[in-house]
């Protein structure tokens, strides 16, 4: 989910807060986990384990059902497949009012190059130089991923074996994650300013760089 999310939000902010856009959706992210701790310390002794998973999955229900309600498509995914010109207009209308963009106007990737039948294959994501990206961003986000699943698991039990309560294992747990987010938000505003390159020279959380 959080590679569309990225996708899809950076569609509509300027290019200068792309990294920025990034880690304000990896704080909710955050924020998430964050909570996880408190609310299964409140939750697991009146409703037990069980409690806990059927929390988070009513929540996420209702989350999707907003999103299913509320959540405008890409403006590119309606370009490409020449979908929808009705929601395409009023989408761009809404980002700048001033446009004036109606359903019988032509709408054009300028900075993407469109194959014959429009349809996306996997070869395009090894097209030129991108033979040598792809596979690096797929390792990053791997790396990073499992990073991010093995202290939201593991930590609390290192914690615990630490000799910690398990009530404050789960509150440190998910103060590291809010401070994680916090950082994380500081170090991408730089990154905006000089650059991705700037994420190799600094200390990071590996859940919260992604430029």
């Amino acid at each position: 989910m959080l590679p569309l999310a990225w996708a899809l939000n950076i569609e509509y902010v300027p290019t200068r807060l792309r990294s920025t856009v990034v880690t304000v959706i990896m704080m909710g992210y955050s924020l998430g986990t964050a909570l996880a701790g408190p609310v299964t310390v409140w939750l697991a002794p009146r409703f037990g384990w069980e409690g806990v998973f059927v929390a988070g999955g009513a929540a996420t229900l209702a989350i999707a059902a907003a999103l299913f309600v509320w959540l405008p498509e890409s403006v590119r995914f309606l370009v490409a497949r020449d979908r929808d010109p009705v929601s395409l207009a009023a989408t761009l209308n809404r980002i700048d009012p001033g446009l004036g963009a109606t359903a019988s106007d032509q709408f054009v990737l300028g900075d993407e190059a469109r194959g014959a039948s429009g349809n996306f294959r996997v070869s395009q994501l090894f097209a030129g130089r991108l033979r040598w990206i792809t596979p690096l961003l797929w390792l990053g986000y791997i790396a990073s991923t499992l990073a991010v699943y093995f202290k939201a698991n593991w930590g609390p039990i290192v914690y615990e074996d630490l000799h910690f309560t398990r009530d404050l294992a789960a509150y440190v747990s998910s103060f590291s994650g809010l401070m994680g987010a916090v950082l994380g938000l500081l170090l991408m505003r730089f990154t905006d300013r000089k650059g991705a390159l700037a994420v190799a020279f600094f200390p990071r959380s590996p859940r919260r760089c992604y430029c």
